[in-house]
């Protein structure tokens, strides 16, 4: 079936022309929403065309990468301060920084390696004015008991 954009019009149509359209059809306005939407939809249709497929062959290659910027060119003295940071953290709890240092046991209570620890940690990052063990102690054990308190089924009202 021909759309009326796509019909030829011979002198022999009984249908007028409509003068908003200029498509063949009654006068309706109804008839002429319909007509003007479907000649869109073909001048729409004809302006969307797929675009060529892109594949790998026809990127242009990839520009070289940027060097780094000035002064900055080795990580190295970096990765042995952290790797001396570890070792010492480690040191006194186990054998190396490369072993689990079991500061939690299996359901979460901390243990006297976390003491351990925070101590050495202290060491590093305040030094001199480093907190007692004795302070530190006492903090994982009372988050030891506080941990103990919350598992504790609580009676209700």
């Amino acid at each position: 079936m021909a759309l009326p954009d796509e019909a030829e019009a011979s002198p022999t149509d009984a249908a007028p022309r409509h003068s908003n359209c200029g498509a063949a059809h009654s006068q309706s306005a109804s008839g002429c929403s319909i007509e003007l939407l479907v000649n869109y939809g073909r001048r729409t249709a004809r302006a969307i065309e797929p675009s060529p497929r892109t594949i790998v062959a026809d990127l242009s290659p990839s520009p070289a990468p940027r060097s780094p910027p000035a002064g900055v060119s080795n990580c190295s003295g970096e990765l042995a301060r952290i790797a001396t940071y570890a070792a010492t953290i480690a040191q006194g709890v186990v054998g190396g920084a490369n072993e689990d240092l079991a500061l939690f046991t299996a359901d979460g209570a901390p243990t006297e390696n976390l003491a351990k620890v925070m101590a050495n940690m202290a060491a590093v990052e305040i030094g001199p004015a480093r907190p007692r063990d004795a302070v530190i102690r006492i903090a994982v054990a009372q988050l030891r008991q506080l941990l103990e308190e919350q598992a504790k089924p609580h009676a209700g009202p």
